[in-house]
């Protein structure tokens, strides 16, 4: 199915998912999209090819068991060592005559090195998020983060708009108030974001302008990177501007665990300004912490979707 945005524009399936005669839509986003070449020369070079391999994977059908062995075998490709003799391909992404005024041209050859001579090798994520971050335009490998948007749609669908009712079914400290019984509206969407990095005007008015039609419908926000600060800049204006554009008074949600001895995610500076604005809720290991809930729309009490 095909969804039609602004101005006409088409968006095929690999961004927007919608059904027919439901207004509820699934709409994707990850901002190397915008620079396919790039992506596809990292992508393209040799010594990425299992790791590659490994990733097309998830296009395919899959049981609980086996997106457990999923995300177990690509921890350990991610993990495994460049052979020191495919040091060199990484030279290839400035074409066979490179400029030598080229800023990234001392920065791949000082990688080709180390992948040749370090002691214990390079790691693919190792060496991938260095290549990230050397390309003209992507500069961080969690732009290949996928966001989704999963809410009522705005969009020209050809289905009737419908006022929607919540229900919270677990979790229900995440909320302040629990005044949700016979309130309608179309505010009940979620945004999952992944590892996105919002931390430069760029990067957030481009995930602004996509869900353009769709982000005031958010009111549950899962936010970056378990709600680390580095998703932002380091007064949190981005992260400011983006509540702005959210629901009033939306749910943040930070799966994270606030234990571990390194990351100690979230951060407090996002913490804070999230409260502020709406709701801050932790989601751990610990199964007590779940958050689930339920729209039904008003007119149609049969349909109901449940959001976990």
């Amino acid at each position: 199915m095909k969804a039609r945005g602004a101005h006409g524009q088409i968006f095929s399936c690999s961004q927007s998912l919608t059904f027919r005669n439901i207004d509820w839509l699934f709409r994707f986003y990850s901002r190397e999209w915008a620079y396919p070449e790039e992506v596809r020369a990292i992508w393209e070079l040799p010594f990425l090819a299992k790791l590659k391999a490994m990733v097309n994977r998830a296009t395919h059908p899959m049981s609980p068991r086996g997106w457990a062995l999923f995300a177990t075998d690509l921890e350990i490709e991610l993990s495994s060592k460049v052979p020191p003799s495919d040091g060199a391909q990484v030279k290839s992404l400035l074409g066979p005559r490179p400029n030598k005024a080229d800023p990234r041209l001392k920065p791949l050859q000082k990688l080709a090195r180390e992948i040749q001579v370090k002691s214990g090798g390079l790691s693919c994520k190792n060496v991938l998020s260095q290549l990230y971050l050397l390309s003209e335009s992507l500069k961080d490998y969690n732009d290949a983060s996928m966001c989704v948007y999963s809410g009522p749609a705005q969009r020209g669908i050809g289905a009737r708009r419908e006022l929607f009712s919540r229900s919270v079914h677990s979790g229900h400290w995440a909320l302040r108030s629990q005044k949700l019984d016979g309130i309608s509206n179309r505010d009940v969407g979620w945004i999952s974001t992944g590892d996105a990095d919002f931390s430069t005007l760029v990067k957030l008015h481009d995930f602004l302008w996509h869900y353009h039609a769709e982000i005031a419908l958010t009111s549950v926000f899962v936010l970056p990177h378990h709600g680390s600060r580095m998703s932002y800049d380091s007064n949190m204006d981005r992260l400011r501007e983006l509540i702005a554009n959210l629901s009033d008074r939306p749910l943040f949600i930070a799966p994270a665990n606030p234990e571990h001895k390194k990351y100690r995610h979230p951060h407090w500076p996002v913490e804070s300004t999230c409260r502020k604005a709406g709701d801050f809720y932790v989601v751990d290991q610990d199964l007590a912490s779940f958050y689930r809930e339920s729209v039904k729309t008003v007119r149609n009490l049969t349909g109901l979707m449940i959001l976990e």
